[in-house]
């Protein structure tokens, strides 16, 4: 007999554990096994597709599920097991309650497969019966009879998945009841159009909740059809510290019969003039998850395309052919992604980050109550505060309409399902209120990019020295005062650290403003960045005070003064006179090992208005030549200050120019 402490902590264990260990209550029967997703879709338990976390209930069979109070209840484990024993001998059912089939629980968007296998185990089939809508009865089994010792074992009809747990009273216990489950996917778009009316906007193009997906995108990447938040975060793009370029879309289980996905790639600055080409010659894996899967394409800066470059663009196309007669009927663009490497050599050099994070909603303001956004009307279903990561700063961006350009930081805490709340006031909003006619214009949430998302990677490493170590220096105009922050590592913590700062406070997190510019030192070692963001399509507000401003460009390609409307109706000075007009200072560094600035000047004269550079005696005009480079920075230096100033980014994305692969 076991000593009685020792005793006590064997029954405060979990009876499938008991069962592995050999100590099992010897009273009365039992039944048990799995609940389990079938990602092959071979109607069969394979190793790994168990589901673990999902409520199971155990009832008499005179019992009325989600009605009476079940005889007892569990949640599965260890890869989607459930057991109950020491049951009197009787008829049961098991049931799995509708609450795990509701909106962000474990098995929305599962149904159970198709067919009941009484009596047999999870390698024959499963005993869910088939529920028409499982959100609101759950699913059950059939009823089944227990008795002690006349259970099936290993020797007959325990075949499946964990038959061997009961083997300690092997005969008691019934290892063959099993739920299976499988996604429930539309078997076409006019499916989705039957399940989705959106009060007649239903058509492929539309795009009621206003977000940046319409129709046929968010039914080809499983978003929800009323809600602008973002549920998979539609098409995305990784680039790896090693070089490794994925791009990556979730989707129903098994895609849809009448859509092909093409991944697209182009080196031209996305709009009407660039020219798409079908990538082909990476091939992707599917990683599956319940009721999704994700299809990854890795290693695209491989493509023939992309070939000798160092950077470029990516989307994801989807065509409908109903039909199938393999002319399309509709064709539907993701939003642009680019992805660039930016060799960073062992000196100052400087740095801007012209792409945008993926947004967790993007859709149209109703109302404008003080500091509060109201989307009800775009949010639908979904939750903006649930979309939120915790610990990260965001921004609301406006994408359309009067205001287009501004940014709001939000206050995080005071974010609801359908509202958010900004931060006039804050460092980097650049308006001091919140316009009443915000109201009806197209806004994004989206994250910022922190320290710690651009410059930890392996080539920022950090020391306890701080004249050797990473430097960032930036700028702050007001004061006009450069501030740094410099890499500490001491073995165990590594960490951004403010200099001057003596509590040593982790500065990694943070926010770094969108047309901020900064200077960059990787310490000993030369170093690559690699960079994955969203292009944006939109104008870009980067007001500047008067005085010297260290900004940078939203756009992924050269741009030339014009490109910004940097001239006298745009609202710089012009002037004959160098010091009286506005200038641009570029960093030599950023393309040799020299120190100081290259500077031009806008000229102004009655007859000639031209950006010239210092010291040019030839009058050379740089208005239209593209000296604004792309992840580098310059000073602006504003004689009077532009404080509405906007920069607008690429073309709106209107499908360009396709070319066939030529693989």
């Amino acid at each position: 007999m076991f000593p009685p402490r020792i005793h006590l902590h064997f029954l405060l264990l979990p009876a499938m554990f008991l069962a592995l260990l050999g100590l099992w209550p010897a009273s009365g029967a039992g039944v048990g096994n799995l609940v389990y997703l079938d990602g092959n879709s071979n109607g069969l338990y394979d190793a790994g597709e168990g589901i673990d976390g999902v409520t199971v209930q155990l009832y008499l069979s005179t019992d009325t599920p989600e009605v009476d109070p079940p005889q007892n209840s569990t949640s599965t484990a260890g890869g989607g097991q459930f057991l109950f024993t020491g049951l009197a001998s009787g008829n049961y059912f098991l049931h799995v309650p509708s609450t795990m089939f509701g909106s962000g629980a474990i098995l929305e968007s599962l149904q159970s497969m198709s067919g009941v296998s009484i009596g047999l185990d999870d390698d024959a089939g499963e005993d869910g019966e088939d529920a028409v809508d499982p959100a609101a009865t759950g699913v059950r089994t059939s009823a089944f009879n227990l008795n002690n010792g006349s259970e099936p074992t290993d020797a007959d009809f325990e075949t499946g998945g964990f038959a061997d747990t009961d083997n300690v009273e092997d005969a008691d216990v019934d290892m063959t009841v099993d739920f299976g489950f499988v996604p429930v996917v539309l078997s076409s778009f006019v499916a989705w159009q039957t399940a989705n009316p959106l009060g007649g906007a239903n058509q492929p193009t539309d795009n009621p909740d206003g977000d940046s997906l319409d129709n046929l995108m968010e039914y080809a990447l499983a978003e929800a059809a009323d809600s602008a938040v973002s549920g998979n975060n539609g098409f995305n793009v990784v680039h790896t510290s090693s070089g490794i370029v994925e791009a990556s879309f979730t989707r129903s289980w098994g895609g849809h019969a009448d859509l092909t996905y093409v991944i697209e790639g182009t080196i031209d600055e996305p709009g009407e003039s660039a020219t798409w080409t079908e990538l082909t010659a990476v091939t992707p894996v599917t990683q599956l998850s319940a009721g999704e899967e994700t299809v990854v394409y890795s290693g695209l800066q491989s493509e023939l395309t992309f070939l000798g470059e160092t950077k470029g663009f990516l989307r994801l196309r989807v065509d409908l052919d109903a039909d199938s007669n393999f002319v399309p009927e509709e064709t539907s663009y993701s939003p642009v992604w680019a992805f660039a490497s930016v060799d960073v050599a062992a000196q100052n050099q400087t740095f801007g980050m012209p792409l945008a994070s993926a947004p967790i909603f993007s859709g149209v303001v109703d109302q404008v109550n003080g500091s509060v956004l109201d989307l009800t009307g775009s949010t639908g279903g979904g939750s903006i505060v649930g979309a939120l990561e915790s610990g990260k700063p965001y921004c609301v961006e406006v994408i359309s309409g009067s205001n287009e350009g501004h940014r709001w930081e939000v206050n995080e805490g005071a974010v609801t399902a359908s509202s958010v709340t900004l931060e006039p006031s804050a460092e980097f909003s650049t308006q001091s209120s919140v316009p009443a006619a915000l109201a009806g214009e197209t806004i994004v949430v989206r994250p910022f990019w922190r320290i710690d998302d651009i410059f930890s990677q392996s080539g920022f490493t950090g020391t306890t020295n701080q004249v050797t170590a990473p430097r960032l220096t930036l700028y702050d105009a007001s004061t006009a005062q450069f501030y740094s922050y410099w890499r500490f590592s001491n073995g165990s913590i590594t960490r951004w650290l403010l200099e001057g700062d003596a509590t040593l406070s982790d500065a990694g997190q943070e926010p770094l403003d969108v047309c901020a510019g900064l200077f960059m030192n990787p310490g000993v070692s030369s170093t690559t960045l690699r960079l994955a963001g969203v292009v944006r399509t939109h104008q870009v507000a980067c007001g500047v005070t008067g005085g010297a401003n260290l900004i940078t460009i939203p756009s992924v390609v050269n741009k030339s003064p014009l490109d910004y409307l940097m001239t006298v109706d745009g609202g710089f000075v012009g002037s004959t006179n160098q010091q009286a007009a506005d200038r641009l200072q570029m960093w030599l560094g950023d393309g040799s090992s020299n120190a100081g600035y290259e500077g031009y000047y806008l000229y102004k004269s009655p007859s000639i208005e031209r950006w010239l550079k210092d010291g040019d005696a030839t009058l050379t005009d740089y208005m239209i030549t593209s000296i604004l480079p792309p992840f580098r920075a310059f000073f602006l230096v504003s004689s009077n200050g532009l404080i509405d100033w906007k920069m607008s980014s690429i073309p709106a994305e209107g499908g360009g120019e396709k070319e066939n692969s030529p693989r």
